[in-house]
């Protein structure tokens, strides 16, 4: 009988052994996936932050081009045209006052490398909205709206000086759009590195 009772001691040490060493791994993972965690969350946030100034850098500029456009069409303002029409093209430089439309992209390298290891899905879910939202309208601005500026400008029909006025508008209507989603997208930046400290 004494036997019997060494055999069942054993096998409860046995199976305690298993379920500690278990529990062990469980914790050691946990502690490596938090410490992804607040790693991604510290990448997500410095990008965030960068992004934040180039955009802080680009709204000034576009808004003084939006501005140039709107009031050369509320005032039917013939000077812009006459610089414009100097030359044999479109020349955009003329409303950028001779600097690119982007000096600098938004970039999401934290956010791409945080979803594509599964490590965002360890955010809390307000948080994933948020950075889900602040992701998707910097790629609307990235990969929409300017492309949609660009494109305006690279159309064959920009370059044609006969149709100086159509293209101001196109340009005065892409840009007032542009404004309005770098300044929501600003309050966004705001809103989410909050969240993210």
């Amino acid at each position: 009988m004494r036997k019997f009772w060494h055999y069942v001691l054993e096998a409860l040490l046995i199976v305690f052994s298993v379920l500690f060493a278990l529990y062990i791994v469980h914790y050691v993972e946990d502690l490596k996936t938090q410490e992804r965690k607040q790693q991604a969350g510290g990448r997500i946030r410095v990008e965030l932050a960068r992004n934040s100034k180039v955009l802080a850098d680009w709204i000034p500029k576009h808004e003084a081009t939006y501005q140039l456009l709107y009031r050369s069409s509320l005032a039917n303002n013939d000077s812009l045209k006459k610089i414009l029409l100097m030359y044999n093209h479109f020349n955009i430089s003329v409303l950028t006052k001779q600097e690119s439309i982007v000096n600098t992209i938004l970039t999401t390298t934290a956010w791409e490398t945080a979803k594509s290891t599964q490590i965002a899905s360890e955010f809390d879910l307000e948080l994933m909205e948020y950075l889900t939202q602040v992701y998707a309208l910097q790629s609307l601005i990235m990969d929409k709206t300017l492309q949609d500026i660009i494109g305006v400008y690279l159309d064959r029909d920009s370059h044609d000086l006969g149709k100086v006025d159509a293209t101001l508008k196109q340009f005065e209507i892409r840009y007032q759009d542009l404004i309005g989603q770098e300044k929501i997208l600003a309050s966004a930046y705001n809103d989410v590195l909050t969240k993210l400290y």
